[in-house]
């Protein structure tokens, strides 16, 4: 997998969100937030909302996960 998806879900789960409350926060479908995770990284416009929503910098999706 790669930095972008895992860090992608890891920051959902660590916030305790589903799939589906993903989603419906970015007006996609869970199957598209699904494919984000899994993968194809989103755009850089979706990782910047998401990293806006989080309040994180969009450059957290592109570090190495150290876990």
């Amino acid at each position: 997998m790669n930095n972008v998806c895992d860090n992608l879900r890891k920051l959902r789960k660590i916030n305790g969100l589903t799939q589906q409350q993903m989603a419906d926060i970015l007006g996609v479908t869970r199957m598209m937030y699904s494919i984000y995770e899994n993968k194809k990284v989103a755009s850089l416009d979706k990782l910047q909302e998401i990293a806006d929503f989080f309040n994180v910098d969009v450059d957290y999706f592109f570090k190495k996960n150290e876990d």
